[in-house]
């Protein structure tokens, strides 16, 4: 979203969600031990600024 401020300037702010998903893992070590992981990854930004037109 963008919005003038001014004659010249005006400023700008941007939302971003990010979801990859997950998965489970699974890992079985030499010594018979077997374990599960879980995982997933999200992100979430935010931007700002300020633009000045000449």
């Amino acid at each position: 979203m963008e919005r003038r401020i001014g004659k010249n300037l005006s400023a700008h702010a941007e939302y971003q969600h990010m979801d990859f998903g997950g998965d489970n893992v699974i890992i079985a070590y030499s010594d018979g031990v077997v374990s599960t992981y879980s995982f997933s990854q999200r992100m979430d930004t935010v931007t700002v600024g300020v633009n000045y037109r000449f």
